[in-house]
């Protein structure tokens, strides 16, 4: 029917009372949106979509991963036409970056300095510092395991695949950096070369990502990286004679 010009849906209205009482009431009971529109009242704000979105695409991703995840099987499981989806997320891409981006920035801060910032004193290599360090990284990726297996495991095909080498790259340009300003203070006792120095402290970073891999949980993995730093720093000290808790 219609109520002053206005359309009203055929539902079930309370009417509580007369005359302008009861216009107030029909109204009331009816969902009206901006734009000469009006909505059921099963419709949903879009922050709630989205985030359905997201929930429904981190199970999707972590059961397929990235490139075989298709977006028509994804909008079927959600109730929603490739058209809605378009409206939250213009791609699969950009879907996927929004569940990884803030754990890939996370990683970058804890594995050297901000990008474009000044670098590092020598001091922050320190085993005590580097301890620290590992377990409060440890703990981060624990408090969200999910996301971060979606990052190392689930991102071939997207712009993140080959992230963790990325990062070994950072770290190993850190040892570089410490490296060179030893060895010009003359405090290293065997030369070895800087394309060495880069690879083997990367892979202080590969092998702390094994912890995915062998699927630890959170006490297995902050023992595995006391042991990683220790195995790691001993190796340094055995190559070059340098003790970096001495730094």
């Amino acid at each position: 029917g219609r109520t002053d010009g206005l359309f009203v849906p055929q539902m079930p209205i309370l009417l509580t009372a007369a005359g302008e009482n009861a216009k107030i009431t029909v109204l009331a009971n009816i969902v009206i949106l901006a734009g000469g529109g009006i909505m059921s009242e099963k419709a949903e704000p879009v922050h709630s979509t989205k985030e359905k979105i997201l929930r429904q695409a981190r199970e999707e991703f972590l059961n397929k991963g990235y490139r075989d995840l298709s977006l028509r099987g994804l909008c079927g499981k959600l109730g929603l036409t490739t058209g809605s989806f378009y409206r939250y997320f213009p791609s699969k891409e950009a879907l996927f970056d929004e569940l990884v981006r803030p754990c890939a920035r996370r990683l970058n801060q804890y594995v050297g300095p901000v990008e474009g910032g000044p670098p590092w004193p020598a001091h922050m290599l320190k085993i005590e510092i580097q301890r620290l360090m590992t377990n409060t990284l440890i703990n981060t990726i624990y408090d969200d395991y999910e996301l971060y297996r979606l990052l190392f495991t689930r991102a071939q095909g997207s712009a993140y695949e080959g992230f963790e080498e990325r990062l070994a790259a950072r770290y190993g340009g850190l040892w570089l950096e410490l490296w060179r300003e030893l060895s010009a203070g003359g405090r290293v006792s065997r030369r070895l070369p800087e394309s060495a120095v880069c690879c083997l402290a990367g892979n202080v970073i590969r092998l702390l990502l094994m912890i995915f891999e062998r699927e630890m949980d959170r006490r297995e993995a902050l023992e595995y990286g006391e042991c990683l730093l220790e195995y790691c720093y001993s190796g340094f000290r055995g190559l070059t004679g340098i003790d970096l808790s001495m730094i």
